[in-house]
């Protein structure tokens, strides 16, 4: 360590020197004595004594004889004086003796230790007689005698008064510690000595390497780091505060923090911060600020007051970390989620592309930002959002055309490059525009196209500035990003609008097929009545020829399923327009599968095959379902059940899950089967799909029943699922919801069979009810135009004893009923064909009910949609019949409704519409 000359302040320490040298020297002497004038065990109790103790004590008997001798009284007093000053100069040598500064005094010849203090003793580890055997050298790990010789060279010669270093000590244990060092030349008994002070600098050197490194980790620190007086003057800034701001240390100091100030914040943070500050809280906050370039950006700021012993405040440090790149992410993600949403609630897009500006002028407090559409035929540019622009600025450009050198979104639009205007007032492109944006207040402007995802140019976006300036890097990722943000709006507004239109077409289109499909049916419809009700009549010809019953038999078989395509073909198209509904109402499993497995009975018979019903579990008195919709679904699976088996049985399997509340219904068949290829197309239940061509041509059918009860079956709460093995047979499983079966009675085998065996009994009362004349005296209005149909109802009514009229038009039927209804003489029913010339049904039916006509009427129609039948109802119909007729159910329903006591009209609209329950 080098040596200096001793400071001034140090020359007062040498009269300390001299007494701590003559204290020293004294003790020594009569140490040293005391084993020659004592015996040996006076010697040891004595050296139990503290030397300044043994002084005084030897003293104390001499002075005390002199006190009172007579001759020396007036001696006394002054050796009393001498006396008290020794015992101050003695308290005065115990106090350094114990001080925790090391204190050496040692040779300057041989450099040996001849005295050190207990504070020295004890911090070194060696006692007094063990540091007499050693030098300085001993102790100081990194001196050698010639080191040691060079260092107090100075003090030896003459040409410094003291030294002063730092070193390391080692202990008499080996371990070490650093210690400041004070050193003198003295003399004792005439020879030259080294008087040394210590100082043991451990915990000042952990404090100073603490402070060293808080000083770099201020100095390094990634924020800015500024230390104010209490009255806001900058008295430090660091590094980081120089690369941020572009102010240097001398160009802050001596200013105020306001130098920062971008002028855009809020007076009221300024406010909150000082109530703050000055009540001595932590104060943190966001500062929007300004470069020494210019440059904005924001800054989050966390202020504290420094305060002094005594607690008062003298200085403020202020931490600041740049959160600009984090606000512009924050901003632009709600920003993108709020543009989102719009755009998923339909929002128009002059709001979301507004939302989109806000979001980007809310970033960067004092910028105005404007986003323009490029028009359809990509020449003009019109306005898209611009809330913050003078609306006489936005009107001026609306509709300019773009061109490469039309001011700076004109180009950026033309040439699809981005065109930045340090100073719109020298820029050549902006000269015809320069007294507008003089009045707008606008001096730099930064445009870039809004491009799509191909590319193509939709728009332009640009940022305003009432200072001239260039964006930086941040800037330029701000405003890309944006900029993409608005494209990926304007180009799903686009995809939006367009599939808008693709939607209307669709829809447009959809209504057509549906009009065409209700049309068709209703063509086919009306001679497939004449068709099947003539071949029903020539069927109970008893003494028809054999020839005649099977021709019969086959016009009946191959017109049912002329029929059922029709009715498959709608329902297909109604569920792919949406328009398919089920209703749920209580209905009873058990005897759907009953009544389904007895229609299907004759044509099991007639291959041979046995089919059979097995109930797996407990099954449910009632579920709610749709009962038409179920009954559909079985006839269809077991229908090609039994087309698809030749050999062997079709088993029913029914069966019920309590706790998921579903009905498992299985068709297991032993016919064909299907390889995987096979099963996998089937089980994908699409429109017109068979296993293969020559399952087609073998067997017939369309393809569409799979695929309609897989989707009846799905909005029954439950789907349909297919096995197969190619030779062995098929399985089809559906699945539908029970509804709560809570409180529903649970069947067992015998109660099933019980409810089962009072089926035919029903059938045999319905079909004595039917028999002889069950309409007869029932007159009857018909209004039918269709001169075979008129002939064929008309037959089927009065065979069952009603008197019939016939009308060939609505308003015919209109008028004969108003004239019954003049004789007191009304008609019981009326069936009214709903396609009429003149007037067509819904026509007549709803003039008769603006009349107050409370008679039941039955719509006949051969429009079999859903709708149909509920424009019927709505019209005043009280019921709906489909054709062609079905001449059992046409005599159930004209029964059922002329039995009824006649209601008022306002009743009868009530009970337009079918039962129905939903959950």
């Amino acid at each position: 360590m080098t040596s200096k000359r001793c400071d001034t302040h140090y020359s007062s320490s040498r009269f300390f020197l001299q007494v701590l040298v003559t204290i020293f020297l004294m003790e020594a002497v009569v140490m040293s004595l005391l084993p020659v004038i004592l015996p040996v065990h006076v010697s040891g109790w004595v050296e139990a004594i503290t030397d300044a103790t043994l002084l005084t004590a030897l003293s104390a008997p001499v002075l005390w004889v002199l006190a009172f001798h007579p001759v020396h009284r007036l001696a006394f007093a002054k050796i009393s004086k001498a006396n008290h000053e020794a015992e101050e100069l003695r308290a005065f040598g115990q106090i350094l003796d114990r001080s925790l500064n090391e204190i050496y005094i040692f040779d300057a010849d041989s450099l040996h230790f001849v005295h050190a203090n207990r504070g020295a003793c004890d911090n070194i580890g060696y006692t007094i007689e063990e540091l007499r055997g050693l030098t300085p050298i001993d102790i100081k790990a990194e001196y050698t005698p010639s080191s040691f010789a060079k260092l107090v060279a100075p003090l030896l010669d003459g040409t410094q008064d003291c030294i002063e270093f730092r070193t390391v000590h080692r202990r008499k244990d080996g371990s070490e510690y650093p210690v400041e060092v004070h050193l003198e030349t003295s003399t004792l008994d005439k020879r030259a000595v080294f008087v040394a002070v210590m100082l043991d600098v451990t915990k000042l050197k952990q404090t100073e390497e603490e402070l060293r490194k808080l000083s770099a980790a201020v100095e390094q620190s990634p924020m800015t780091v500024v230390i104010t007086d209490e009255l806001g003057t900058i008295e430090y800034v660091n590094p980081k505060f120089t690369e941020t701001t572009g102010y240097t240390s001398e160009e802050a100091i001596g200013q105020n923090p306001r130098i920062c100030s971008s002028g855009e914040m809020p007076r009221e943070t300024f406010t909150r911060m000082w109530n703050a500050l000055t009540k001595g809280e932590v104060w943190q906050g966001e500062f929007h600020n300004k470069k020494k370039s210019g440059e904005t950006y924001w800054e989050l700021g966390t202020i504290a007051p420094i305060r002094n012993a005594i607690g008062e405040t003298t200085h403020y440090v202020s931490l600041n970390e740049d959160i600009t790149k984090r606000k512009q992410q924050t901003a632009l993600t709600k920003s993108r989620s709020h543009v989102y949403k719009l755009l998923a609630s339909s929002t128009p897009i002059e709001k979301v592309l507004e939302t989109v500006v806000q979001g980007v002028e809310s970033f960067s407090p004092g910028m105005l930002c404007s986003i323009l559409l490029l028009d359809q035929e990509g020449k003009c540019l019109r306005h898209g959002a611009a809330p913050s622009l003078p609306s006489f600025y936005n009107e001026a450009i609306d509709g300019v055309e773009i061109g490469p050198s039309v001011g700076s979104c004109g180009a950026a639009a033309f040439n699809n490059v981005p065109v930045f205007a340090e100073d719109v007032m020298q820029h050549p492109n902006w000269e015809p525009y320069r007294e507008l944006a003089k009045q707008a207040g606008l001096r730099a402007c930064w445009s870039v196209p809004i491009r799509s995802r191909d590319e193509k140019v939709l728009g332009t976006l640009a940022m305003y500035y009432r200072s001239p300036r260039l964006p930086e890097a941040e800037d330029r990722e701000l405003i890309d990003i944006t900029a993409h943000l608005a494209g990926l709006a304007i180009e799903r507004f686009q995809a939006i609008a367009q599939l808008k239109q693709a939607k209307v077409a669709a829809e447009a289109a959809n209504q057509t097929k549906s009009e065409f499909l209700a049309n068709m049916s209703h063509e086919i419809r009306t001679p497939m009545t004449a068709i099947l009700g003539y071949a029903d009549l020539l069927s109970d010809e008893q003494d028809a020829p054999p020839r005649w019953r099977k021709a019969i038999s086959t016009i009946k078989q191959n017109g049912q399923h002329l029929l059922t395509i029709i009715n498959d073909i709608l329902d297909m198209s109604k569920i792919e327009a949406g328009k398919m509904t089920v209703e749920y109402i209580e209905t009873n499993p058990i005897q759907i599968v009953e009544e389904v497995v007895s229609l299907m009975h004759a044509r099991a018979e007639g291959k041979g095959i046995d089919l059979v019903v097995k109930y797996n579990t407990l099954i449910p008195e009632q579920i709610e379902s749709d009962p038409t919709r179920l009954r559909q679904i079985l006839l269809n699976l077991l229908g090609n059940a039994v087309k698809f088996t030749e050999v062997g049985k079709v088993t029913i399997h029914l069966a019920v899950n309590p706790d998921q509340q579903l009905l498992h219904l299985s068709v297991v068949d032993t016919g064909i089967g299907m390889s995987p290829e096979q099963r996998d197309v089937i089980a994908r239940f699409e429109a017109f799909s068979q296993a293969d061509g020559s399952t087609t041509r073998k067997f017939g059918g369309t393809g569409l029943g799979l695929r309609i009860s897989n989707s009846l079956a799905q909005m029954l709460g439950g789907g349909l699922k297919v096995e197969s093995e190619l030779g062995k047979g098929s399985t089809f499983t559906m699945t539908i919801s029970t509804g709560e079966l809570t409180g529903v009675r649970m069947l067992n085998l015998e109660e099933i069979a019980k409810s089962t065996e009072q089926t035919p009994q029903a059938k045999s009362k319905q079909s004595d009810d039917l028999s002889g004349e069950p309409l007869k005296g029932l007159r009857i209005l018909l209004a039918e135009d269709g001169p075979d149909n008129q002939r064929l109802i008309s037959f089927l009514l009065k065979k069952a004893g009603a008197k019939v009229t016939v009308a060939e038009n609505g308003q015919l039927a209109h008028d004969l009923t108003l004239a019954a209804m003049g004789e007191e003489n009304p008609f019981d029913v009326i069936l009214m064909d709903m396609q009429m010339p003149v007037l067509d049904g819904y026509g007549a039916t709803r003039k008769l009910r603006e009349v107050n006509y409370a008679g039941p009427i039955i719509a006949l129609t051969a429009h079999a949609m859903a709708e149909d039948r509920q424009k019927c109802l709505n019209v005043g119909c009280d019921d709906f019949a489909t054709k062609p007729i079905d001449r059992t159910k046409l005599i159930v329903i004209v029964k059922k409704y002329a039995n009824k006591v006649e209601t008022p009209i306002a009743l009868q609209e009530n009970n337009h519409t079918a039962p129905s329950s939903s959950r």
